[in-house]
């Protein structure tokens, strides 16, 4: 079923390939960046770059507030989540 057959279902909503039929155009143009199946925009990337600049500052500024010893790193977790809360021995 093509797009225009399925707007009615969707009352007045942008259907899904609308949306994609969007995303696709956004992506085009560099506004919507992708890698895999991650996506971000270059606003979002900004602002978490600032948080890591600003996290990165702070590192070593302050004592921990609790035993970081008895952290307990979930097995859950992607590579680079448990690389980030590794405990470093410059730290622990």
């Amino acid at each position: 079923m093509n797009c225009s057959r399925r707007r009615s279902a969707w009352q007045g909503t942008n259907p899904p390939c609308d949306l994609k039929g969007e995303l696709h155009l956004q992506e085009a143009a560099g506004k919507v960046l992708r890698s895999g199946r991650e996506i971000a925009t270059a606003l979002s990337l900004e602002r978490e770059r600032n948080m890591i600049a600003a996290i990165n500052r702070g590192l070593g500024a302050f004592e921990p507030l609790g035993d970081i010893r008895s952290l307990v790193v979930s097995d859950r977790l992607r590579p680079e989540q448990k690389h980030a809360v590794e405990i470093r021995p410059s730290i622990a």
